[in-house]
């Protein structure tokens, strides 16, 4: 008498494995476990706001968006907009707390706002304030040239490309195997001030 619950919970799983399955693409992607945390907004040491053109590529494709990156000591935020320059998600970040708003009808990124807002933190951020953050003993960096290679627990994290006399990134994330070509155009760059 039970055969037709099991089958209908049976299904419902079947059918919740296959919308992860297909959402498995970043931006969908969760955090892997032994992830590295998120650095403060004022271990920046700079009020900034950026706009950039980014292109996300892995094994499936391609795929493009725009991204405005504001940064004062107290917040961090990361307003995501469309080929047409309409707003889809704002995220801010205290240091403590990531909120998200989300427009409506926009695109769920909800599981990768923490991965993208890392991400941007390792291409922009100076060098030693991942050495000295707490997780600094985790980190090791190599450098070569324009050439930046963060290893996370002896393991590489990622590689950062700056192409020469340009504000232009190539960034590979080699735990989750993705590359994020970023063209970053300076909106305001200031020193912060105490």
């Amino acid at each position: 008498m039970q055969k037709p619950k099991i089958v209908s919970i049976l299904s419902v799983f079947l059918l919740l494995s296959s919308i992860v399955a297909c959402s498995g693409r970043w931006p969908f992607s969760p955090l892997v476990s032994s992830q590295p945390g998120l650095l403060t907004p004022a271990s920046l040491g700079q009020s900034v706001t950026l706009y950039n053109r980014v292109q996300y590529s892995d094994v499936s494709g391609s795929e493009y968006f725009e991204l405005v990156l504001a940064v004062d000591t107290q917040e961090i935020k990361l307003v995501i907009m469309g080929e047409f320059g309409q707003r889809l998600v704002t995220a801010s970040y205290d240091g403590i707390t990531l909120d998200v708003q989300e427009e409506q009808g926009s695109r769920p990124y909800k599981w990768a706002y923490k991965q993208l807002l890392l991400d941007f933190q390792l291409i922009f951020w100076p060098d030693t304030a991942w050495l000295k953050s707490r997780e600094q003993a985790h980190w090791r960096l190599e450098t070569a040239g324009l050439q930046r290679r963060f290893f996370y627990k002896n393991e590489l994290y990622t590689s950062i490309d700056q192409q020469v006399d340009t504000d232009e990134y190539q960034y590979y994330n080699a735990r989750l195997d993705y590359n994020l070509l970023v063209k970053s155009a300076p909106l305001q760059w200031k020193k912060a001030t105490k």
